[in-house]
């Protein structure tokens, strides 16, 4: 069984108070099955002719937001955890042209394997695939494809300097 999103034209829709949906025109926006678990302000936003495909079994933690401009596919099993933000588009951007919020995107969509932990505040960025069996450690940013089976981390170094 699957939420069936009726054809909604700019508007949001609100389940349980705690989670919101957006889509735009089509039906075929949004596949979720009803064994998906989440928890407190759950965002998706699904635009123009995107598309988002939830596994079975998958788990949202607090403060997740995924925004869709073309599409995103999250595996049986995997967990997300608190503040994770997945974006399958950046910005366009060039200097003395029209203003940046005018320029549109660039897009490519994201896949997410199966039996996937994903820590808190991390960053999947577009047009990365994560293997099945992997952990992304909290705090990373994924810009490259993860394989399968891998334990990936940001390396991040402490510098200390005196005040003198």
């Amino acid at each position: 069984m699957y939420f069936k999103i009726k054809s909604i034209q700019h508007s949001l829709m609100s389940i349980s108070k705690i989670c919101l949906f957006r889509t735009f025109i089509s039906s075929d926006k949004l596949k979720m099955p009803y064994s998906v678990r989440f928890r407190k302000r759950f965002n998706i936003e699904i635009t123009n002719t995107g598309k988002l495909e939830i596994g079975n079994h998958v788990f949202f933690n607090n403060d997740v937001s995924i925004n869709v401009l073309e599409s995103v596919k999250i595996g049986d099993y995997t967990m997300v955890g608190e503040n994770v933000k997945i974006y399958d588009h950046d910005h366009e951007f060039k200097l003395g042209e029209k203003p940046f919020a005018l320029q549109g995107f660039k897009t490519q969509g994201i896949t997410i394997g199966k039996n996937v932990w994903i820590g808190a505040d991390c960053l999947i960025l577009k047009g990365v695939t994560i293997g099945d069996d992997c952990v992304i450690a909290g705090g990373s940013t994924v810009v490259k494809d993860i394989p399968s089976g891998t334990i990936y981390y940001n390396e991040i170094s402490a510098r200390l300097k005196e005040l003198n």
